[in-house]
């Protein structure tokens, strides 16, 4: 059968399974897995609408001190959401003060765009925008004290050996361009997370602490994200569960980390991978210790 046959079959039958949501994830993974070494990943980037990376021949290198932070022991445990527990909801500050009690050094947290302009920690509906007002009222509904992205920066200042990695829900440059402006001062401790490579080239224009690229969002195939990172000098990824289990092997440029793991027996099974971290909402802050 000609090469364009099985592009056409094989687009035909991922569409209809990724549209009709099959129950048959063996099956949808099967072509998953034949679209990444037979085809590159061209069905998968067709149907997400999405390109290889563009990147400049010339890149600027990231700050001799962009990736400090992954030299730390408690990288391997990044605290999702700000550290939501039962006591305190996600992404509130004070989740924040208890992760950091807690020895927290490295916390990931959603940062909304307001309609008004407003930066807050929220995660809330991607597909929708929602305004300050809207914000507050859902705070107030829930008995919760309402968190600014002000707050956090704040709480940087005054803990210098913590950073903080932004999962910007909203338009990445206005977002990126406010957060500059509100923490000139602390943006050696916040690390963006980029969905796209090319998110890179106006993060190396500014001073944040080096950048993750993560894969949730990608129709990248996992070679090729590795692959552009290094060309883009990224030195840390964030892979699915799904994708991490599918490396051969895990490589040490970039980094690799994975997401979300509470239970430690899990945990256990992907750093014998050979992992450098987590997120993780409840596994123990030091869990890194307990090779």
């Amino acid at each position: 059968m000609k090469s364009w046959h099985l592009v056409t079959l094989f687009g035909f039958v991922t569409l209809l399974l990724m549209v009709t949501n099959v129950s048959s994830e063996i099956t949808k993974e099967t072509l998953i897995d034949f679209d990444a070494k037979w085809l590159n990943g061209a069905l998968r980037r067709v149907y997400h609408q999405q390109n290889l990376p563009n990147l400049p021949a010339s890149l600027p290198d990231p700050d001799i001190n962009a990736y400090l932070w992954l030299e730390h022991k408690q990288s391997r445990v990044i605290r999702h959401a700000m550290g939501e527990t039962s006591a305190f909801p996600r992404n509130s500050l004070k989740a924040l003060m208890n992760s950091i009690a807690n020895g927290d050094m490295i916390i990931e947290g959603d940062i909304r765009l307001t309609t008004e302009g407003d930066l807050i920690c929220f995660h809330g509906d991607e597909t929708k925008s929602v305004s300050t007002v809207e914000y507050l009222a859902l705070k107030k509904s829930l008995g919760e004290t309402p968190c600014f992205f002000l707050d956090v920066v704040q709480t940087l200042r005054s803990h210098p050996n913590v950073y903080f990695i932004v999962d910007a829900k909203d338009n990445f440059v206005e977002t990126y361009s406010k957060i500059e402006k509100i923490a000139e001062d602390v943006l050696n401790q916040i690390i963006p997370q980029i969905y796209d490579f090319e998110q890179i080239i106006w993060v190396r224009n500014h001073k944040f602490s080096g950048a993750v690229f993560t894969s949730y969002k990608s129709a990248l195939t996992n070679e090729q994200i590795l692959h552009y990172a290094n060309v883009a000098k990224i030195q840390a990824v964030t892979l699915t569960k799904e994708r991490t289990r599918k490396l051969e092997t895990i490589p040490q440029t970039p980094f690799v980390f994975t997401h979300t793991i509470d239970a430690a027996s899990e945990a256990e099974v992907f750093f014998k991978l050979g992992i450098k971290g987590v997120y993780s909402n409840s596994l123990p802050t030091f869990f890194s210790s307990q090779k």
